[in-house]
């Protein structure tokens, strides 16, 4: 049975979960109605992903972190990322061609720092799932007295082969963005209180109302955005539409669609003369006098 015993506030009290749950729901929701702050959210998103992926290295490193504790913090860092297993699974099942891939075209371009430290953020996280799933699950210290139990779809105890053997191998999976979200918040809260973990749901700390604060401020910036069209317009006119990382796109096997905002108007071939103007505001053509033909043609001093 689960023994009652105190919680980790300090790594997922309920304003940290709830700052997770807002930025990954925020995300998905403002590439529909807001995509000028996509960026900003990922951004953001990223650093609670390290800050949280830090601590959890040193509590691990100091021995001082519980499986379940562990377990619930890799459900916060990673939980993002589970929304590319589909997108995995659906390339292995069109054997890698580019025409099926939905990822060729995304709804808000990434840049090439954002790229670069997701891609960071996702081998390290990785390295730390496969790290827990196959040797700190069993080493790290833990009452041998008390069960714990993890979630898949339901109440699995943590230390079971078959548990541990799916989740090393990555096989969450589910339809879309939403849903796999969905599940990893029930699977959060579900583990939290099959264990019986407490003291993780106040909110009456300063660490518990940053996260949640800021989190809950960008959602509802994003629906801001969604109800003030005019707003996000105004962006755009001063700082430009997007654009993707990098000054060449590189192409893939059967090329990916232009951005719209890069169809431009075939110039005409027509070519205007140069004007200089003088004080009294006449402008004069420079390109057919003879003095400025007579000058081109002479040579350069030495």
């Amino acid at each position: 049975m689960a023994c009652n015993y105190g919680g980790n506030p300090d790594m997922y009290g309920l304003g940290i979960r709830m700052g997770f749950y807002l930025q990954w729901f925020g995300i998905v929701i403002a590439a529909w109605m807001a995509k000028s702050e996509v960026p900003g959210l990922r951004l953001v998103h990223s650093f609670f992903v390290g800050a949280a992926f830090l601590a959890l290295i040193l509590q691990a490193s100091w021995n001082t972190i519980r499986p379940i504790d562990t377990y619930i913090m890799l459900l916060l860092t990673y939980g993002s990322y589970y929304c590319y297993v589909p997108v995995y699974l659906w390339r292995l099942v069109t054997a890698w061609n580019p025409f099926w891939d939905p990822s060729r075209w995304p709804v808000v371009p990434t840049t090439s720092l954002f790229r670069a430290l997701n891609l960071v953020l996702l081998l390290a996280a990785t390295s730390l799932q496969i790290w827990f799933w196959s040797t700190g699950i069993n080493t790290l210290p833990r009452d041998p007295t008390c069960d714990e139990y993890g979630f898949f779809f339901t109440k699995v105890p943590l230390h079971a082969g078959l548990f541990v053997a799916v989740n090393l191998v990555f096989v969450l999976q589910n339809a879309s963005n939403l849903t796999v979200l969905s599940v990893v918040v029930v699977a959060i809260e579900l583990t939290i209180q099959w264990n019986n973990l407490n003291g993780v749901s106040d909110l009456s700390t300063t660490s518990q109302l940053i996260p949640l604060i800021v989190a809950g401020g960008q959602l509802l910036h994003v629906l801001y955005v969604w109800f003030n069209p005019r707003h996000d317009r105004e962006i755009t006119r001063v700082i430009g539409p997007p654009r993707r990382g990098g000054s060449k796109r590189s192409s893939t096997t059967g090329g990916t669609p232009p951005d719209p905002w890069r169809f431009r108007r075939p110039a005409v071939g027509i070519v205007r003369p140069e004007r200089s103007f003088r004080p009294s505001g006449h402008a004069v053509d420079t390109s057919s006098s003879p003095s400025s033909s007579s000058n081109s043609a002479q040579p350069a001093a030495p």
